[in-house]
């Protein structure tokens, strides 16, 4: 009798360790969720410009055209709605007579195009909120503070910005109901030619799992 009372015993504390593992497992969503990063490498890169060529003065160089914007647009998760707008810009402002080249504007930006999306930024100069640079495999998550747009280059008479050179990893942030899904893209900046590259993007399509700038499985 005492040896079937105590491998009863063993028994029913056996069952309860299973059952006890068990729920563990099931409610840590980390052993059931992994990243799904979808990744995708503009090639040849796209291109954008406000200029057309440069006027030579004698006193300075002057854009051609003097007013305008360029824009490119980037469906980050492939659903068929553009989520990220970069843009590039010449303004005319006056400042000076004896500077012409003086009294232009060079500026660019990102801006989410869905309402609830948002782009990371770092601080703000002026009237602007800069964009935040990532370096290569550094995290983007919550972690960071969220704008709907944010500068990365900026020439002008009150505000100056100019952080970015050569490739640099921004971050975004797009909402969906079951989480926010973190994505990165790569800009390069060619300011000489007041161009933007746009090279490649990823975002991770697992809600609420963060993204390494630069991942790209």
């Amino acid at each position: 009798m005492k040896n079937i009372l105590q491998t009863s015993t063993i028994l029913i504390l056996a069952a309860g360790l299973l059952l006890f593992c068990g729920c563990e497992k099931e409610d840590s969503p980390e052993a059931t969720v992994s990243d799904k990063i979808l990744y995708t490498d503009l090639s040849p890169d796209a291109s954008i410009t406000s200029i057309s060529g440069w006027y030579e003065t004698g006193l300075g160089s002057i854009p051609i055209p003097a007013d305008s914007t360029a824009y490119y647009t980037i469906d980050l998760n492939h659903d068929s709605i553009q989520d990220v707008s970069v843009a590039i810009n010449t303004s005319y402002y006056w400042q000076s007579n004896s500077n012409p080249s003086a009294n232009y504007n060079f500026s660019s930006w990102i801006t989410m195009i869905q309402d609830s999306d948002s782009v990371a930024w770092s601080k703000t100069s002026g009237p602007m909120v800069v964009a935040k640079a990532f370096p290569a495999d550094s995290v983007i998550s919550d972690n960071s503070s969220y704008s709907p747009g944010a500068s990365t280059y900026e020439t002008g008479p009150w505000f100056f910005c100019d952080e970015f050179h050569g490739n640099t990893y921004f971050g975004v942030k797009l909402y969906t109901q079951k989480g926010p899904l973190f994505g990165w893209i790569m800009l390069s900046l060619d300011k000489g030619r007041n161009k933007i590259h746009i090279r490649e993007y990823a975002i991770n399509l697992t809600p609420g799992r963060s993204i390494k700038a630069g991942q790209k499985e």
